[in-house]
């Protein structure tokens, strides 16, 4: 019985689909059609238990029945049951027959001789009609003061059940097993799969493994630090003027404002850096060609389905200048000139993913990705690779 179960999303009575459901869910519910399966199996209403007490509060009367043997009160109570039960039965069965607007369908499996049982729907309705409803053919059959017509068709099998099921046995389910099978797979590898992916999870790509590596290779700044820097650096450039006139104050605000969180123990090395940064970032020309740009926007968030995944990042610039619209990313560690080859190639995965979320929400080509390497104060535009995923 599913009748206080919570509706699910598939039951929208505006959804076109088949809806399954006990008896007691369609309480109230209307359908063009209905389909009522099994009309010859039992309601179950004769099943009880082998040793069973029962008390009924309205007599005060205690009955036992022990398998056949019953107290008198006992036999008096179960006929009782039996009588509510019917009922119950009766009601639920009007309750099935009125969902319909169009067309009932009444279906069950006859062999041979068998009969109805005794508590089945179709032997309810064969005793509140009058007329064996499995015989009746075509026609109106009285039902109260009034009648409803019934048509019954019967599917005849083209061979006995003997050579049908001869006949499954030698058919070859190879395909239908194969097919689960794939299907089994497909679901394990999925379920395997992250759903969301980010442009620095990407194999052969991501800008966490550059700056491991860079600071392995120069030594200038240890993890945290290095960390917190790139952190600082994307927080001022994110509210940065490229217009201003007095770069050290203004950028003495950004460091109070966006690094208040910062660590004592790391606090003076990393505004040191980032000091040093500026002071090549603001000499450069491509500071002078982002002073000269229209900016479209920075830190942009972005979402968008990816090789079966949702891809999701977040980019550091976009700008438009000359009519041509260019994406960036800033980039704080240290790279010497004969390591730009080697970052650039490690790029191209990410270069796509901007790329692409660009072009998808502003419609618009890209020019270029350019890679700003902060502390030579040089923009190195990337090429697009697409060996880590299509969208």
């Amino acid at each position: 019985d599913r009748e206080n179960e919570p509706e699910s999303p598939l039951e929208e009575e505006t959804l076109d689909a088949v809806r399954i459901m006990s008896i007691h869910r369609a309480k109230g519910l209307e359908f063009p059609m209905v389909v009522l399966v099994d009309a010859l199996g039992g309601t179950g209403a004769n099943r009880s238990p082998e040793t069973e007490v029962r008390r009924d509060w309205a007599t005060g009367l205690t009955g036992l029945r022990i398998g056949d043997v019953s107290s008198l009160a006992g036999v008096f109570l179960d006929a009782k049951r039996r009588e509510r039960e019917a009922h119950e039965r009766s009601r639920l069965l009007y309750v099935a027959m009125t969902r319909p607007r169009e067309r009932l369908v009444i279906s069950f499996a006859s062999g041979g001789e068998s009969k109805a049982r005794s508590d089945s729907l179709l032997a309810m309705l064969d005793q509140a009609t009058g007329v064996n409803l499995a015989q009746a053919g075509l026609g109106v059959v009285p039902c109260g003061t009034g009648g409803m017509e019934v048509e019954v068709v019967v599917e005849e099998s083209a061979a006995g059940d003997g050579q049908r099921t001869a006949e499954r046995d030698a058919e070859d389910w190879t395909w239908y097993e194969d097919m689960w099978r794939r299907r089994w797979e497909d679901c394990e590898n999925r379920s395997r799969t992250p759903l969301f992916l980010t442009p620095t999870g990407l194999k052969a790509a991501g800008e966490a493994g550059e700056i491991d590596a860079d600071r392995a290779r120069n030594g200038v700044l240890e993890r945290d630090s290095a960390l917190m820097l790139g952190t600082l650096a994307h927080r001022v450039l994110e509210h940065w003027d490229f217009q201003t006139s007095r770069v050290e104050e203004d950028l003495d605000r950004a460091i109070a404002r966006h690094g208040a969180d910062l660590p004592e123990a790391q606090r003076p090395t990393v505004i040191r850096e980032l000091k040093t940064i500026w002071a090549a970032l603001t000499r450069s020309p491509v500071y002078e060609e982002l002073r000269g740009a229209r900016i479209l926007g920075r830190e942009m968030p972005f979402i968008l389905p990816w090789d079966g995944q949702i891809m999701e990042g977040v980019i550091d610039l976009v700008y438009e200048r000359q009519g041509r619209l260019y994406v960036a990313d800033y980039k704080t560690d240290q790279v010497a000139d004969g390591d730009i080859a080697e970052v650039v190639h490690g790029y191209r995965h990410q270069t796509h993913v901007y790329t692409e979320a660009v072009k998808r929400s502003l419609d618009r080509e890209v020019a270029a990705f350019r890679l700003i390497l902060l502390r030579l104060g040089r923009a190195v535009d990337v090429p697009s690779g697409t060996g880590g995923g299509e969208p």
